[in-house]
Parts: C-alpha cells; sequence; structure tokens
C-alpha cells in the first residue's frame, strides 16, 4: 500500500501557513467556494502578474487578500489605480469590503510555480500559436518548455540537441498531433472490475 501525502499538507504548520485563514462552521462551502472564485478571478485578471499565491484572510465584514507576486508593478498600476479597481471588483463578488496587500517575490526563478510558467512563455515567443496554461486538474503528462538552472551550459545543450534531434525523428510533431490535435487518440475502455461485471453494479 502506497503512503501518500498531500504536499502542501505536510509542510502545514512547519514552514507553511494556510492560505486560508477564516473559520465558518454554517457556511463553509460557500465561503470555499467564494475563495475558487476569487483565486480563479484575479488570475485570469492578471495573467502577466506572475501570481504565484494568493492568500486570504476573512472577518466578519471584510476580506483582506495578499498576491505574491514577482511584478507588484502590473497589480499596483499607475498611481494605484488597477488595484483600486481589483478590490471594487472582488467587492461585488464577496459582498465584503475588500483590501489588497501586495508581497513581492524578490527571486522568481525559485518559485516552483513561476519558474516553468515562465519558462513556457520564453518558447511562446517563438512558437506564438502555442500559450503557457497551467494544468488543472489534470496535467499534461509531456513537458512543453524545461527549466534550467543558471550558467546549466551543458544542460542547455544536451536538452537543444535532443529537441533538434527529436524534431528531426518525428518525436515533437507526433506528441503534438496527439496531445493538441487529438489525432490517433481513442476513448479508454472500463477496465474490468468486481463491482461492475459480477456484481452489476452501475454508477
Amino acid at each position: 500500500m502506497g503512503q501518500k501525502t498531500h504536499p502542501i499538507g505536510l509542510r502545514l504548520g512547519i514552514i507553511r501557513s494556510w492560505d486560508s485563514n477564516w473559520y465558518d462552521e454554517k457556511s463553509f462551502a460557500g465561503k470555499l467556494s467564494e475563495d475558487m472564485t476569487i483565486r480563479n478571478y484575479v488570475r485570469n485578471r492578471l495573467k502577466k502578474a506572475g501570481i504565484s499565491r494568493i492568500l486570504i484572510e476573512r472577518t466578519p465584514k471584510r476580506a483582506v487578500i495578499t498576491i505574491n507576486t514577482s511584478r507588484p508593478g502590473i497589480v499596483i498600476g499607475r498611481s494605484g489605480k488597477e488595484i483600486s479597481q481589483l478590490e471594487e471588483e472582488l467587492k461585488k463578488i464577496t459582498s465584503k469590503d475588500v483590501k489588497i496587500l501586495i508581497n513581492e517575490i524578490k527571486r522568481p526563478e525559485l518559485d516552483a510555480y513561476l519558474m516553468p510558467a515562465g519558462s513556457g512563455a520564453a518558447a511562446t515567443l517563438l512558437h506564438p500559436e502555442f500559450s503557457v496554461v497551467v494544468p488543472q486538474p489534470d496535467p499534461v503528462k509531456i513537458p512543453s518548455a524545461f527549466g534550467v538552472a543558471l550558467h546549466a551550459s551543458d544542460l542547455v545543450v544536451a536538452v537543444n540537441e535532443w529537441i533538434v534531434f527529436a524534431r528531426s525523428e518525428g518525436t515533437i510533431q507526433r506528441a503534438y498531433d496527439y496531445w493538441v490535435l487529438g489525432k490517433g487518440a481513442e476513448e479508454k475502455r472500463r477496465r474490468w472490475s468486481v463491482m461492475h461485471d459480477v456484481l452489476g453494479w452501475e454508477r
């Protein structure tokens, strides 16, 4: 039996805190759904701001949202107009006063969320037909960009040579046809199971 633990839950209370800090026993589901709506809205609204984490703290009459970003200027805007407008937009979602705080990420190359997104964004300069997507909840199973440490020249050369070889050999084209265009994809057949095939239980 595998002993699997969520990577965030393993660190809570030790080196990481909760992304949402509030307690409401009666309307927990509604507030949890609202937190997800806020995070999705902010990420879609500020796609180019390099947002890593969005922390939400609640009081009965107020919501404090802390945005961890590598590009605070995009979030704040000229003379703070952008952040004020965002507060008004989020106020309509929460029906509460909203205060937005900015936490600048000094070294985005060390952030596990931003580094692959930045590498993918750089790749779109060469291939504008693609865009950067953070897959949730079902991640793609082949890499579309490679994050390489600074000064790792040998690894860069090896990766570039592999890309040239894979392109000439047709591996990249086949992956593109299958994963992007859907060519040759087949619907997965249901596996045999006791519940369905013996007991006749259906979902």
